[in-house]
């Protein structure tokens, strides 16, 4: 009975304890472990301190090993036969005649590229849309590349998605003073050598570098041209990579580079890592387009465009350092 006298106490001073404290909290043991009903520790809200999260790069990219291979092509000019379709085309203002005079590919030389990034894709209507605010295309579709687009714009792309991933800006200047820092971590344009051995299949063993278009000698594999594209472009990745898994080198729409254009460059063109003339009129494009011709599509074809030209035949894939 005495016992049941003392349990029934401790209840009590408990329960006083629980009901009569003014603010919820924990009751706890005191230093000598008994319980002091009389201290009670308010709950604290616990911060969590949010980890830097580090911004995401936007755009898919494919390394290229570096490498030395032969740049430009000893082919004799090729004219193409003008069939029903491409006469069609003409009459609708849905043709590009691009170059058929290969003498600007002569003479093949030697090149030493460096190790780089390139676009696996060329740049979509999304992906502009993302930076840039507006969609300037023809043709629309989210996944459709980016065209109608100026080499002044493709610049002015490409600093802008190196800010948007907090990436240091490669292009300085304006007009035909604008600069490029090729040691900038950011995006930029590929040097015409740059997009010749990345079509090529690069530096990575054991790949072919004499395909006539990108990763295949069956243009129908690998490119949208005018025989083929219903004279729109096309969602990239639809064809078959090149060697190294990048699509669409060959046709879609063609690709602005860095460099002037200047048909005699080859003839003193550096062996290692070239950025093109100090200064010319034009701006090479590179890789054909839907509204082209087979011989637009070589991977060795070269052709010089106005660089304020805006365009539907016209988009751009980019690249980084290492």
């Amino acid at each position: 009975m005495k016992h049941a006298l003392i349990v029934m106490g401790f209840l009590v001073i408990i329960l006083i304890a629980f009901f009569y404290t003014e603010e919820p909290g924990i009751i706890i043991e005191d230093d000598n472990g008994v319980i002091d009903s009389a201290e009670v520790i308010k709950p604290q809200t616990q911060i969590h301190k949010k980890k830097p999260t580090r911004k995401k790069i936007s755009m898919d990219m494919v390394l290229v090993d570096e490498g030395t291979f032969q740049m430009g092509c000893n082919s004799q000019n090729e004219d193409e036969e003008i069939d029903d379709f491409k006469a069609e085309a003409r009459k609708s203002h849905d043709f590009e005649s691009g170059n058929n005079n290969r003498d600007d590919e002569k003479p093949v030389h030697d090149v030493r590229i460096s190790k780089f990034y390139i676009g696996k894709y060329e740049v979509t209507q999304k992906e502009w849309k993302s930076v840039m605010g507006k969609n300037p295309s023809h043709r629309k579709g989210n996944n459709n590349p980016v065209e109608k687009i100026s080499w002044y714009d493709a610049v002015e792309f490409c600093n802008r998605l190196s800010a948007k991933d907090g990436l240091e800006k490669c292009y300085s200047g304006e007009g035909v003073t604008i600069q490029c820092d090729f040691t900038a971590n950011g995006y930029r344009l590929p040097t015409e050598a740059e997009w010749e051995f990345a079509a090529k299949g690069g530096g990575l063993i054991g790949t072919r570098t004499d395909f006539e278009y990108s990763g295949s000698n069956e243009i129908d594999e690998v490119a949208w041209y005018r025989a083929n594209s219903a004279v729109i472009t096309h969602p990239v990745g639809s064809k078959k990579p090149n060697e190294i898994g990048i699509y669409d080198m060959s046709g879609n729409v063609w690709e602005w580079c860095w460099d002037w254009y200047d048909q005699e460059y080859y003839k003193n063109s550096p062996n290692s890592n070239p950025t093109g003339p100090d200064m010319s009129a034009t701006r090479v494009i590179r890789g054909g387009s839907w509204g082209g011709g087979s011989v637009n599509c070589l991977v060795e074809n070269r052709r010089g465009e106005n660089p304020h030209f805006q365009n539907k035949f016209n988009g751009l894939r980019v690249a980084r350092k290492f």
